[in-house]
């Protein structure tokens, strides 16, 4: 829904939207902004600006109203908003697991919205209610550090409430706004204004009173009071009060600080700012324009810093040099507090979903902190940060696994740094123009920074534009949910809902058939378990017919049967469930729960399920994890499962409402995903509580041994874990002993001594492949010494025919590969021709390797490319003649 588009049908009735009893009591009167054309409320009869910067200045910096710090701001509001009627509630998680269309939590409304097949309901555990919501956005980062007031974590001072019981609607929202703003934070009624506004978010929207004081926004109240699906509108039943205000906006008002930097992060930044030099009075004036500065509305961001150097009346460069330094310092600052709230509450930086954006907080922050040199680490400030803050949050620590999952991240990006830099310096030599695109694809697959490549290519001469989006495009690419899977499509709008049977005892029953689709069977009841959450369906019979698959959709079971001709509808069947296949998938499901709880114990809040399979001979749990697994790690969260099992825990079921659910067990239910309405806890004793709709026993006995099979790295900051349970497990044992037989006896030796067989044997294979490397390279060397470049504008070129396949071919090149060398080697197998290509740095600035070799294969046929220094290929034996004669006259 577009936001001006919905502001200009409401104000066609402005007085029933945005009139309220405050206005008319205090004498407010309603103005049209001159410079933003848009509409406010003020008791200053002769203000003509709405009091939004940039149409108004900064007017409070420099002017310490209270003498209140961080928590001690929140401690007032806090009492006053207690005072009249409201329970102060705890910050939600700033990873919103309640929300599957989001990773982070946005806005404190967000803590009570709750998505149904209808769209946004609101669910407030205590109303009305204040809530201090820490929330984390990234789509700001080019103007973090520097605008002043721009921040990634920040807490939003959620005041909500639902005209029902106690709570109430805009007019007394708008009376406790305005008595908390100037009885409790002081400020003068006639430099406060309320701009007209509107928000929209989910389906749900509603008109707004955006609230400012000399030039700065300090929080907006929306009256969320329509609900949009399909193009129609309506009103919600229960419409909702959801004033978020800024609170570090609040705290810099109150204290006049040059930026919210230094007022929110005030301890903190006493530290960061030791030895670091900058020019203060520069930076003073600086902060009562930067208010004017957005780098994502500006086209070229080194054109608005030009303009802000002449307005300042100095050079772009001294700009730079006097505040760059504290610049850096305000954005490692916020980027440290982002990153420990994110990871206390259990996120992960990675290459994945929100992720990502952690890692780009991770990187750029310790970026900054090797471009200054500066003598403390992002750890060290991410701990003056929970200890500064101790006192509102005292969840925030610094503990082993936080360090841990910052120095396994930080040495993932030194490990790539030498490679990185070389693979910037070849481009750069290449003379290729760095695209916008070119920055993308470096930091997406390589993790370059775009600093990283605009500091190299100084070095080079070259000036490199870096966009003011940058950021905002990679993370937002990274935050696209991905597309559903295949789903297939039944008609279900005739159909009544199945009865299911699926959490009973039943195994066996009668029904009547419903429908029938094609190879699909609907009945009214069924025992049949359809796939879902991870685990395969049931199979059986129906009325003596083999059921195939069984799937739900809009409530209707759907049954794949063998043969759909020998069933009518209105035909009174016989239904049976394969027993020991359901009683397997079962011990799988149970087991996967097991082994998940076990792993958060080990690993921590992280680890999180990401997804799952629980099928009849196998089984595997994907983890969110920051490491590959150990053996050791392997064989001790085998062992902590197979401990539950003996123990023999009580696994019980129950379904209450979310609102309910969510109270009672936290936000942790949602390891298998959020499903909609009424959701079904499965509670296995003192161990695992999670939301699930699968098949599951009474008891961990049931299960049977637990056997962890192995474990791979799937994506980044993502492991599974593949395992067997049940009669699954006894199988695999019993085929493990089949191989270390079959083993022995191809070893000659007896199964015990297989393990001591095997290592002698890859001891051996290891001696024997460093022999036939040797050998490699002694040929290598020999070939090489009989060729001859030829010099072409003062690079050596070198294109030849050599017999060897891809290995040989880059051991030549290696062997022959110089700054000034461009090489093309054609091999020769029994299959085909492979090609290697390479270039030296000060070479590759006239030839991109990789371009030729495409080239050659549109030419003669073939595949492969490559970068400016190295490329590699195949052509057909029959083409290697003309490959060499045109690659020689191409380096002419």
């Amino acid at each position: 829904m577009d936001k001006s588009a919905l502001i200009k049908e409401l104000q066609k009735d402005w007085k029933k939207y945005w009139k309220v009893e405050l206005f008319e009591k205090e004498g407010f009167a309603r103005r049209q902004c001159e410079k933003c054309k848009g509409f406010f409320w003020t008791l200053d009869a002769s203000r003509a600006n709405c009091g939004e910067n940039p149409c108004a200045d900064y007017s409070f910096i420099g002017v310490r109203r209270k003498d209140w710090d961080y928590y001690e701001t929140w401690k007032q509001v806090e009492r006053f908003f207690i005072k009249n009627g409201h329970t102060s509630v705890p910050r939600y998680p700033v990873i919103c697991r309640w929300r599957p269309d989001l990773y982070f939590n946005i806005a404190s409304i967000i803590n009570f919205q709750r998505r149904t097949p209808k769209g946004i309901t609101f669910a407030l555990p205590h109303n009305p209610l204040i809530v201090p919501q820490v929330c984390l956005r990234f789509t700001d980062l080019p103007n973090i550090g520097v605008t002043g007031r721009h921040h990634s974590a920040f807490v939003m001072l959620g005041q909500h409430a639902i005209p029902e019981g106690n709570g109430y609607w805009k007019d007394e929202a708008i009376r406790l706004d305005w008595e908390v703003l100037t009885n409790v934070l002081g400020i003068k009624p006639d430099a406060l204004t309320f701009k007209e506004d509107a928000w929209a978010g989910g389906g749900a929207f509603g008109y707004s009173l955006e609230y400012h004081a000399n030039g700065l926004e300090l929080g907006n109240t929306v009256f969320t009071e329509f609900l949009e699906t399909n193009g129609v509108r309506e009103r919600l039943t229960r419409p909702v009060v959801d004033m978020g205000a800024g609170f570090d906006r609040w705290v810099w008002y109150l204290n006049g600080t040059l930026t919210s930097y230094d007022s929110a992060f005030g301890p903190v930044l006493e530290k960061m700012k030791k030895g670091i030099e900058y020019d203060g009075d520069l930076f003073a004036r600086y902060s009562r324009i930067s208010g004017a500065l957005n780098f994502e509305d500006v086209l070229d961001a080194k054109r608005a810093k030009s303009d802000i150097a002449s307005a300042l009346r100095v050079s772009v460069d001294n700009l730079n040099k006097g505040i760059g330094p504290l610049q850096a310092v305000y954005t490692i600052a916020d980027h440290a507090k982002a990153l420990l709230f994110a990871l206390v509450d259990g996120g992960l930086p990675s290459n994945v979903g929100g992720g990502y954006n952690l890692r780009v907080l991770l990187r750029r922050a310790h970026g900054l902190i090797e471009e200054y040199g500066l003598d403390y680490t992002l750890l060290d400030v991410m701990d003056w940060h929970a200890r500064s803050l101790k006192a509102m949050h005292p969840e925030l620590v610094v503990d082993e696994r936080v360090r841990d999952i910052i120095e396994t991240d930080l040495k993932k990006f030194a490990d790539t740094k030498a490679k990185v830099r070389k693979r910037v310096t070849a481009l750069v030599a290449s003379k290729q123009k760095i695209t916008d695109e070119t920055l993308v694809t470096l930091y997406d697959s390589e993790g370059v920074t775009p600093e990283l490549i605009e500091a190299e290519a100084r070095k080079e001469g070259i000036d490199v534009t870096i966009p003011a989006d940058f950021y905002a495009r990679v993370t937002e690419k990274h935050m696209e949910e991905k597309a559903a899977g295949k789903k297939r499509t039944f008609s279900t709008e005739s159909l009544a809902p199945t009865k299911q049977l699926c959490y009973t005892r039943t195994l066996e029953h009668d029904a009547v058939v419903a429908d029938v689709q094609g190879e699909w069977i609907v009945l009214d009841t069924t025992a049949f378990y359809p796939e879902g959450g991870g685990q395969m369906y049931d199979t059986g019979t129906i009325g003596g017919v083999r059921v195939t698959d069984v799937q739900k959709d809009n409530g209707i079971v759907f049954h794949k049967v063998a043969d759909a001709k020998a069933l009518s509808r209105g035909d009174r069947v016989r239904c049976k469930v394969d027993e020991p296949r359901r009683m397997q998938l079962t011990q799988h499901h149970d087991a996967t729960h097991i082994i998940n709880g076990c792993a958060r114990a080990m690993f921590g809040t992280h680890a999180w399920q990401h997804g799952a399979l629980k099928d009849v001979d196998h089984a595997r749990i994907d983890v969110t994890h920051y490491k590959p697994l150990t053996e050791k790690e392997l064989g001790e969260l085998e062992e902590r499962a197979n401990k539950i099992v003996r123990e023999g825990r009580r696994i019980t079921k129950s379904v209450h409402t979310t609102e309910d659910a969510e109270a009672k067990y936290g936000f942790g239910i949602y390891q298998g995903g959020v499903p909609w309405g009424d959701i079904r806890i499965v509670n296995i004793e003192n161990h695992d509580i999670e939301a699930c709709g699968g098949t599951h026993s009474d008891n961990t006995s049931t299960v049977g041994k637990i056997i962890i099979t192995g474990t791979e790295r799937v994506q980044d900051g993502i492991v599974r874990v593949h395992f067997v349970a049940g009669r699954a497990a006894e199988d695999y044992e019993s085929k493990c002993a089949g191989v270390l037989e079959e083993l022995g006896e191809l070893l000659n030796v007896r199964s015990a001594e297989v393990p001591d067989a095997i290592e002698k044997l890859a001891e051996d294979l290891k001696d024997a492949r460093k022999k036939a490397e040797q050998a490699m390279g002694h040929r290598a060397k020999r070939a090489a010494e009989g060729m001859t470049f030829v010099e072409i504008r003062d690079v050596h070129v070198l294109v030849a025919h050599v017999a060897g396949d891809a290995r040989a071919l880059q051991k030549m090149s290696g062997e022959l590969s110089r700054e000034d060398t461009v090489i093309f080697l054609i091999g020769e197998t029994a299959e085909d021709a492979p090609v290697f290509a390479s270039a030296g740095e000060l070479a590759a600035r006239d030839y991109h390797v990789g371009r030729i070799l495409k080239e050659l294969f549109a030419t003669v046929g073939g595949k492969g490319g490559g970068t400016p220094v190295l490329g590699q290929g195949t052509i057909k034996r029959e083409k290697i003649e003309e490959a060499v004669e045109w690659l020689k006259e191409r380096v002419k």
